[in-house]
């Protein structure tokens, strides 16, 4: 009779562990995370911009709606939930760099689950722009690419409006 006690007494204290730890981690949180291509801002952005059409070489990711966009070099979408909520942006930003480009994501989600707050820190937090990265990298035949973390990261001017393109940062 003592066990079942103690087993319940148990998952109470997991319970509860999880969600004061929740409690205590950031409910809005930012990664953002690189890739170097070879190829060129032109060739790279109909592949970025078409989010509707990522779904089909990436798999996991939400509804994407972009926001503003500056034509080769700026986009800023907006990530949507299965009931249409925005959850999080990400702003993706391309520069050119002696033999190719940095495509860089930042990603700021807010999750308002305190479980999956605390779940998300130990891994995963990084698997969809990763995934994404590598697809990008792949519709433009460059294979083995490198994710790689940035840290510092100070975000570009805001893009200008939709409908309003071409101006070079």
């Amino acid at each position: 009779m003592y066990w079942i006690l103690l087993v319940m007494a148990a998952i109470a204290a997991i319970v509860i562990a999880l969600v004061v730890g929740g409690l205590v981690t950031a409910e809005t949180n930012l990664e953002v995370r690189e890739i170097v291509l070879r190829a060129t801002p032109d060739l790279i952005w109909p592949v970025m911009y078409d989010v509707q059409g990522a779904t089909s070489w990436c798999e996991g990711l939400p509804t994407m709606e972009v926001v503003t966009w500056n034509a080769p070099h700026l986009m800023t979408t907006r990530l949507l939930d299965d009931s249409g909520d925005e959850f999080g942006t990400w702003l993706v930003a391309l520069t050119r760099i002696e033999g190719g480009t940095r495509l860089i994501v930042a990603e700021t989600v807010t999750i308002g689950n305190p479980v999956v707050r605390f779940v998300r820190q130990f891994g995963g937090r990084t698997a969809r722009v990763d995934r994404w990265l590598v697809g990008v990298a792949e519709q433009l035949d460059e294979f083995g690419v490198v994710v790689r973390e940035v840290t510092g990261y100070v975000p570009p001017p805001p893009a200008a409006p939709p409908g309003v393109s071409g101006t070079a940062l």
